[in-house]
């Protein structure tokens, strides 16, 4: 459902991916790890359409996220690193705003949000003002504006940041609701939960692709570092 082949980008000159290529197949996800500056937030902003010079191919369900880039939106959900946020909105206006956003007619976007509220306990802040939430709540903001829409495919970047115990259990659980629907999801983290929530994970190093390797080959090596290669 997601496919890079032999994707560059230059950043300020330089090469800050170099041919990076595999694919993402239903049902699966895929885990980008790697060192800070490695490149894994750039890989998926680029799988998001948001950053078009790119060098190679990158398709999403068959389509080119270059020249199909409003059809493709409509089939991904991404969570950036960082959550853009208006203070004074409400965080049921938020999830309203952001499902018109994806298209979605009002009262399918009210419904939407709703669920959304419901799929992640979030009722008992449902009226309060985006600017006075903590980080873990924000962060379930975040990935409920993903799911809104139920996308086919997911590009999670970070996705458990600042999440608490139960945030974490609501996210795996979402996850794996998604993939057993037949989705699939491309998430860039460097914590050692890619283990239990990837099919497969990916090493960058300085913008290069070192090594794709099964989860469950992985979790047989002794002291696997997640954030390097060996």
């Amino acid at each position: 459902m997601l496919e890079l082949t032999q994707v560059g980008c230059r950043m300020a000159g330089r090469w800050a991916l170099r041919e990076i290529s595999f694919a993402v197949p239903a049902g699966q996800a895929f885990g980008l790890s790697g060192p800070s500056g490695s490149g894994k937030s750039l890989v998926l902003a680029v799988c998001a359409t948001l950053i078009p010079g790119y060098t190679g191919i990158v398709r999403v369900c068959g389509e080119d996220v270059r020249s199909r880039r409003s059809s493709v939106r409509r089939r991904i959900g991404y969570v950036p690193d960082a959550i853009g946020l208006d203070p004074d909105m409400t965080v049921r206006e938020d999830l309203e705003f952001f499902a018109g956003a994806h298209g979605m007619a009002r009262q399918a976007g009210r419904n939407a949000a709703a669920a959304a509220l419901e799929r992640w306990q979030m009722r008992p802040v449902a009226d309060e003002p985006m600017g006075t939430l903590g980080r873990g709540f924000r962060q379930r903001v975040g990935l409920a504006r993903a799911w809104l829409h139920e996308p086919q495919v997911l590009i999670l970047d970070e996705p458990a940041g600042g999440l608490d115990a139960e945030g974490r259990e609501l996210f795996a659980g979402a996850l794996r609701r998604h993939l057993d629907a037949g989705g699939s999801a491309l998430l860039g983290t460097s914590s050692a939960d890619l283990l239990q929530w990837s099919d497969r994970i990916g090493f960058l190093v300085a913008g290069s692709l070192h090594r794709v390797a099964a989860t469950r080959e992985l979790v047989s090596e002794p002291a696997m570092p997640l954030s390097g290669v060996r």
